[in-house]
């Protein structure tokens, strides 16, 4: 129709006002059980790299902004993580992809994996990034983390889902758990509700609570549950 118009065929683009509904493709959630699982299951298999599982699952940060992490951006002493760059195919920029620096509580389930994770990094003389090769340089390629995430899934008998799911996964187990919706667009890095309202509406639930400390007792209750 463009090509029409610029040879001047047609004055307008008859089909300009039509718009193509694209149908949403289902969220499929992993569950605390299965959260649990693949995390036990890499600490075996790769012990180096759980933590960056840990963070996936339980701040819902893109994985770029997870290889981005320094270990400068990791305060256990006030729970917080502090999510300011992003690694895009290959390569480290020092800015998130909305540009705005955020602070994300450090739930009581994860805290122990970075513990951990920084006890290895000073044992090994590492104080930059936080995920590195054996060799000390930083992870900055997907696959090196696709190469842990697929065969954790398929041992499990778990459907393959991409690492993104490691996001929705804490997106919709915190709706689940009726926590704030505001409070749950923040920590993803959202700068209003309307991407939180269009991709998880049907879990949508607008309790106000004390974030970390209900979804703990969620997560632990659902791990229990026979």
């Amino acid at each position: 129709m463009n090509d029409a118009i610029t040879n001047g065929l047609i004055d307008k683009n008859p089909a300009y006002k039509l718009s193509m509904t694209v149908p949403q493709k289902e969220i499929i959630m992993i569950s605390p059980k299965e959260m649990t699982q693949i995390l036990d299951y890499i600490e075996k298999t790769r012990p180096t790299l759980v933590a960056y599982f840990a963070i996936g699952f339980f701040t819902g940060a893109r994985s770029g902004e997870i290889l981005a992490l320094k270990h400068s951006d990791i305060d256990l002493k006030n729970n917080s993580i502090r999510f300011g760059a992003t690694v895009t195919v290959g390569v480290r920029k020092e800015s998130t992809k909305t540009n705005k620096i955020r602070y994300v509580e450090i739930f009581p389930m994860l805290k122990p994996y970075l513990i951990k994770h920084l006890e290895h990094m000073d044992t090994q003389g590492l104080t930059a990034e936080l995920f590195t090769h054996a060799s000390g340089e930083p992870i900055v390629k997907y696959r090196t983390i696709s190469n842990c995430w697929r065969p954790a899934l398929k041992a499990l008998g778990i459907s393959h889902q991409s690492q993104y799911s490691m996001r929705h996964a804490f997106a919709s187990n915190m709706l689940v758990a009726q926590l704030p919706d505001t409070v749950i667009a923040s920590m993803l890095g959202h700068s209003d509700l309307s991407m939180l309202h269009k991709t998880y509406g049907n879990k949508m639930n607008r309790n106000r609570m004390n974030v970390g400390t209900k979804f703990a007792e969620y997560f632990n209750e659902s791990i229990n549950e026979k």
